[in-house]
């Protein structure tokens, strides 16, 4: 045993794995896995599986040190070994799903998580798991049954009361949000995530003055970003039959009386590369803002629906395809009174218009177009457009976010801020660091003495290669 600690402590050190019996082996890879040495962890699962065939839990440690090595295949395939060994054990079933989450098998792992729950209903791993799932099919009542019968039997578990935040959120039940973020503060107010949803709650409620100081409370907690992640596999987009359907839609709309035109990413795409962006996620239609709720009406009858209340926005509005999954943005303008400028952007009801996000653009000037899918509206100018929005449209740059860094916006308004905040935590955890550093240089660009700011900055230029 004493051999083993000192392998842990000394890592120039190359014990010998045929001297250690089984435990002090599972001790030191689990132990590796727990300080991030995942080589040194796979070195002692190597050694488990090979001289302890039978042990379910050496299989479940090779799985594991393979898949953080992203070995997934191969850690899939020792986690099967594990389950095989041990089928009723909930730690291996979970385990198992898990790694099929890693590959995108979602419905097989839906599958195994609903077999920890029947063999242990309310164990907390399984349902915040099968939650989530759930609430990714949009089966978001689903997800709260589940989210519910965890809580009821895991009251004290502060991640549960921050999973039914986001599911509340979702369904635009905002009391539900509240209540779940109020006692997720009361059981872990310094856990970065219930801050986190605390801020969502309040920029929900339109109290965006407290959401700021719950987002930078989140950022606060967070660890300091030490390296990038693996760039993930892009979603899938079906370029051809969005760009389609799209067309399909803008005929409908333009048949309705709606003067409804392609805008913002979808518009890039059009000009600059004669498509749609291959790794976009949704569409951008624009229009007068007057025409909102005819245009509404339009999409709910042709097979869309509004997704998630629209984020509780005034503006744009958001809608799901039923059939494709499609996601797409109806982006209102208005004209200003005193000056004629159209006006876009972020609005919510219930908040003094300077909180909003305002975006000003050139003249909205249209023509019609005649497509095999009937006539459609276009912008008579869209390199104007383009030209307000972005800048340099002509020039891609992956890390430009239209939401804090369009050039047109007038200021940058609390609800901006909002949207920075929680970009700026999402890219910090998920380890996508040149994003992050693009939201700091954003929010810097703005508010160039904010030390909470420039201290991540600071730290994303370290962990950033040939960065300053």
């Amino acid at each position: 045993m004493a051999h083993g600690l000192k392998t842990i402590a000394d890592p120039t050190c190359h014990d010998d794995v045929d001297t250690l019996d089984q435990r002090a082996l599972q001790e030191q890879g689990l132990a590796c896995v727990r300080t991030g040495d995942y080589p040194r962890a796979l070195h002692y699962a190597q050694a488990l599986t090979r001289r302890f065939p039978s042990g379910a839990d050496n299989w479940k440690l090779l799985g594991v040190a393979q898949q953080k090595l992203n070995q997934l295949h191969e850690g899939l395939a020792s986690l099967k070994q594990a389950l095989a060994l041990a089928p009723g054990n909930t730690n291996a079933l979970c385990l198992y799903a898990d790694g099929l989450l890693l590959l995108n098998r979602h419905d097989e792992a839906f599958h195994h998580y609903k077999q920890v729950l029947q063999l242990a209903p309310g164990h907390v791993g399984a349902s915040r798991q099968a939650a989530t799932l759930l609430a990714l099919s949009h089966r978001l009542q689903d997800a709260w049954a589940v989210l519910q019968g965890a809580m009821s039997l895991s009251p004290q578990v502060a991640d549960l009361r921050v999973d039914a935040v986001g599911v509340a959120l979702r369904m635009g039940a905002l009391t539900e949000a509240r209540l779940n973020a109020s006692e997720a503060l009361v059981l872990a107010p310094d856990q970065a995530s219930v801050q986190h949803a605390v801020g969502q709650v309040q920029m929900r409620a339109g109290d965006l003055p407290a959401a700021i100081y719950s987002l930078r409370e989140e950022l606060r907690l967070l660890p300091s970003p030490v390296r990038a992640a693996v760039s993930a596999s892009p979603t899938p987009f079906d370029q051809q039959a969005n760009e389609a359907l799209m067309w399909a839609t803008l005929a409908q709309l333009e048949q309705a009386g709606v003067h409804a035109f392609p805008a913002a990413g979808t518009l890039l795409g059009l000009v600059r590369e004669g498509h749609l962006l291959p790794f976009d996620k949704d569409l951008d239609l624009g229009l007068p803002f007057d025409e909102m709720d005819t245009a509404c009406q339009c999409l709910l009858a042709g097979g869309w629906v509004e997704h998630e209340q629209s984020a509780g926005l005034l503006n744009p509005r958001a809608f799901r395809h039923q059939a494709s999954g499609l996601m797409l943005d109806l982006c209102g303008y208005r004209i200003e009174a005193d000056t004629g400028i159209p006006l876009g952007g972020f609005w919510m009801h219930g908040v003094p218009d300077a909180w909003n996000r305002v975006m000003a653009f050139p003249q909205l000037s249209l023509r019609r177009v005649l497509r095999p899918e009937g006539r459609v509206w276009a912008l008579a100018e869209p390199e104007a457009w383009l030209e307000a929005l972005y800048g340099d449209w002509r020039t891609p740059d992956p890390y430009f976010d239209t939401v804090i860094a369009a050039r047109n916006q007038r200021g940058f308004a609390l609800l901006t801020q909002c949207y920075a905040l929680l970009r700026l935590a999402d890219q910090l955890r998920d380890g996508k660091l040149r994003k992050a550093q693009a939201t700091t240089r954003i929010w810097l660009r703005h508010f160039p003495g904010d030390t909470q700011i420039q201290k991540i900055d600071a730290a994303l230029s370290a962990a950033l290669p040939g960065t300053a």
